[in-house]
């Protein structure tokens, strides 16, 4: 320490008697070893209270620590809710404020789960009941009303023999009423293929989509390309799933041709043991309902923007909703994007 502080802790000074006699000189240094054995006792008292502080710390921190180990627990359970794990639950705990706070989160799951049951079923029957009344409406079309114009037509036909052989007069009438009869027929057959697909339950989800994608080709005469990818069997699927499915693809299709004016979609529908995907993609424009922002969040349930015009959209909505599904729709690079996410049941994993 003498080295380090140097001459400056010592105190010199002449001691004098009378004015100009000095008789001595004072010298006044510090004493190190006294200092640094102060100076030590500070530090050793210090540390020790440190390793008190420190000791009391852990001691207090295990215990509160093994209190709140619990937390983890309920935050996980809620980690999981959030995820869409609806059958998570919060176990017993050994403090009995986390009991009552993981009853309370176990009581309000066990609702949300109950009441999404229940919405899902009520879909499920109104979808029901909605395909029901449309495959009684179009048989009620095809037996009655087109009966009626195919009667019509015949008495068309009678009265254009008549018109040529004795009332040239009548043949304009005759022409006239054939060819309405004739539009009225063509018009029948589009809304009974809208109102029941034509060969679903005959040929199956696949030739039916097929189908569906050539009619499109062919009435775009080229100016629009729509193509279909099918991964996977089709064949054990249940009636609800196959007819829910051909309603989405083909409100997707009628959406991004008429409404997005695209003029490419491809459409992507994979099966697997568990699940089911489909994908349409097409390079029209995005249109967001009124007052919605555009957004790129495709995940979750029922989420993404919207097409304007919704009740389409509305209606592949409510089929998923039924069927326990996610729908998202948003815009993807250089157009747009519609998935959809399917569970499939058990029975119908075995059946593949």
């Amino acid at each position: 320490m003498a080295l380090v502080i140097g001459d400056d802790a010592r105190f010199q000074a002449p001691v004098g008697q009378y004015p100009g006699i000095t008789v001595g000189e004072l010298t006044v240094t510090p004493d190190y070893g006294s200092e640094l054995a102060a100076l030590g006792r500070r530090l050793g008292n210090l540390l020790l209270v440190t390793v008190l502080i420190l000791f009391m710390n852990l001691l207090i921190y295990r215990p509160v620590r093994r209190a709140l180990a619990p937390a983890d627990e309920i935050l996980g359970a809620l980690g999981r809710m959030e995820g869409g794990d609806l059958a998570a639950r919060v176990p017993d705990l050994p403090l009995i404020e986390f009991t009552r706070i993981g009853q309370g989160l176990n009581h309000l799951a066990d609702r949300l789960q109950q009441t999404i049951g229940e919405q899902r079923r009520l879909a499920h029957r109104l979808l029901s009941a909605r395909e029901e009344e449309r495959q009684h409406l179009s048989r009620e079309l095809h037996d009655e009303f087109g009966q009626y114009l195919a009667s019509i037509n015949a008495e068309a036909a009678y009265a254009r023999e008549l018109a040529d052989e004795s009332l040239p007069a009548l043949r304009p009438c005759a022409d006239s009423i054939s060819a309405t009869t004739q539009h009225m027929m063509e018009s029948l057959q589009q809304i009974l293929h809208r109102l029941r697909p034509v060969g679903l339950e005959e040929f199956g989800l696949q030739a039916s989509l097929e189908q569906l994608v050539a009619d499109w080709n062919q009435r775009g005469r080229g100016r629009t390309t729509l193509t279909l990818e099918i991964a996977g069997p089709l064949a054990g699927l249940s009636d609800d799933i196959n007819v829910s499915l051909y309603r989405i693809v083909q409100e997707g299709i009628t959406n991004a041709l008429r409404h997005g004016q695209a003029d490419r979609v491809a459409i992507d529908l994979q099966v697997v043991a568990t699940a089911l995907t489909l994908d349409i993609r097409d390079n029209g424009r995005f249109q967001p309902r009124a007052g919605e922002a555009v957004s790129d969040t495709m995940e979750g349930g029922v989420e993404g923007e919207r097409r304007q015009g919704g009740y389409g959209l509305l209606g592949m909505e409510e089929r998923v909703l039924a069927l326990g599904g996610t729908l998202s729709i948003g815009p993807a690079e250089g157009g747009t994007r519609l998935a959809v996410w399917l569970p499939l049941a058990a029975d119908e994993g075995s059946a593949r």
